[in-house]
């Protein structure tokens, strides 16, 4: 992969690519565009690419071609972009790349029980250095929940696909289904409990490749959608304000929950839209970039029973 992409690179087909680099912070990668071979070579696939890499497209501006890595949910997340002509398909060379999920950095805390000075990937194990020392932890049992129930890990509308190893999801949901068994009172209590640490850092919206719009409803003060402070009422508001917005469009890549510093479960969130959106419509968010958001087009099969 890389040798292609170095070739492309000195060809002038690409002016660079998108990717992840090896991680610098003890549970983390973070991203870089690529525009030299050196750069390439640092290019990874990894666990600890925890973030969206299609959310880092509407950053770069001015480009004739570049190559993006892309595991499932960000190969159809750049998909609905270029649906929203946020993106231009015929500007990316999109690489497949395999999928193992990605570590859920809160889970790992919780695991290790204690601050993480360093870590390191060995095989399906991941040795922790910290302030207890040293502790082995099971790849499995710190990946994200919402990439065990990845709804296509595959990436079949992507220019060039690099075989290998990918995650086999459940997609099935089952805490999803679980918590909707719940009584009214109960999922009240949760989500009260979940978001009551909720600092309105806008860290989930910050990260999410779907929110792209230059001016927010949090931000409006004609309307005023939801007012400012720490109120538990506004901050439930907000979140369930944005995830109606992403209905039909969240990938549920888990970037949000990924990326919140309080570790609020907003998996609970995205993985029911998703799971709803599915039942309903039959409709896998950003499938290709020729495939509107559910809610982008109209059918006059679409059931209207909600209606009545």
């Amino acid at each position: 992969m890389k040798d292609r992409l170095k070739d492309m690179l000195k060809r002038g087909e690409i002016e660079g690519v998108l990717g992840f680099v090896e991680q610098r912070y003890p549970e983390k990668s973070f991203a870089i565009f690529a525009k030299t071979e050196e750069d390439i070579d640092r290019l990874s696939l990894s666990p600890y690419n925890i973030l969206n890499i299609a959310t880092y497209l509407k950053k770069l501006k001015d480009y004739k071609k570049i190559a993006i890595l892309v595991r499932g949910c960000e190969e159809r997340a750049v998909n609905l972009l270029c649906s929203e002509k946020q993106v231009e398909r015929e500007k990316l060379f999109m690489v497949g790349v395999p999928c193992k999920g990605a570590i859920d950095p809160h889970l790992l805390e919780e695991k290790y029980e204690g601050k993480i000075e360093r870590t390191e990937l060995v095989d399906n194990r991941i040795k922790v250095y910290g302030e207890n020392g040293e502790k082995t932890i099971s790849l499995e049992e710190v990946i994200s929940s919402v990439c065990k129930n990845c709804v296509r890990v595959e990436t079949p509308t992507a220019d060039m696909q690099i075989e290998g190893e990918s995650i086999k999801p459940q997609r099935e949901f089952i805490y999803i289904k679980e918590f909707e068994s719940k009584s009214r009172e109960e999922r009240l209590k949760f989500f009260l409990e979940n978001f009551q640490n909720c600092t309105r850092c806008y860290a989930c919206r910050e990260v999410c490749p779907m929110c792209y719009c230059e001016s927010c409803f949090v931000d409006s003060n004609d309307p005023v959608w939801v007012e400012p402070g720490y109120s538990i009422q506004d901050i439930l508001s907000f979140h369930a304000i944005k995830i109606f917005h992403m209905a039909g469009r969240c990938v549920n890549c888990g970037a949000c929950e990924r990326a919140c510093p309080e570790g609020i479960r907003l998996s609970y969130l995205t993985s029911k839209i998703t799971k709803d959106v599915m039942d309903a419509y039959n409709h896998i968010s950003g499938a290709s970039p020729e495939v509107k958001p559910v809610f982008g087009e109209y059918d006059l099969n679409d059931k209207g029973d909600f209606i009545l």
